[in-house]
């Protein structure tokens, strides 16, 4: 059952979704990084973007957030002042992961400015 839901995601993903270098580099990371790779396909991810933008969320929680792959799909469609958060962290891990991908990053991936501040919970 496993094979079938991969062969479907990669079927989307190579016919509908466009590459994206900083995600890929993400991915990379991340697996050098020893992370399991339990993260979410790009057609899934585009999924979770569209939802934010549907909705006009001004906030993203993520429980577990990982890599931060998902997450950067999700904040980059929030508004300049939204934010991406996940509790067991001070800072929105996506942000620091996609900083260590590229120089710019945190910019590109929409994360930058959605980080919380250092004075807040």
């Amino acid at each position: 059952m496993q094979q079938q839901w991969s062969a479907v995601d990669s079927y989307l993903v190579e016919s509908l979704i466009p590459s994206d270098p900083l995600l890929q580099q993400v991915l990379e990371n991340n697996q050098r990084a020893g992370l399991p790779p339990y993260d979410v396909a790009a057609n899934q991810g585009q999924f979770l973007a569209l939802l934010v933008r549907i909705t006009r969320a001004r906030r993203v929680l993520e429980i577990g957030t990982l890599g931060g792959y998902s997450t950067i799909w999700m904040a980059r469609e929030l508004p300049s002042d939204g934010r991406a958060a996940d509790p067991g962290s001070r800072l929105a891990p996506c942000a620091d992961r996609a900083a260590e991908s590229s120089a710019g990053g945190g910019e590109r991936s929409g994360c930058a400015a959605r980080r919380p501040g250092a004075g807040d919970p």
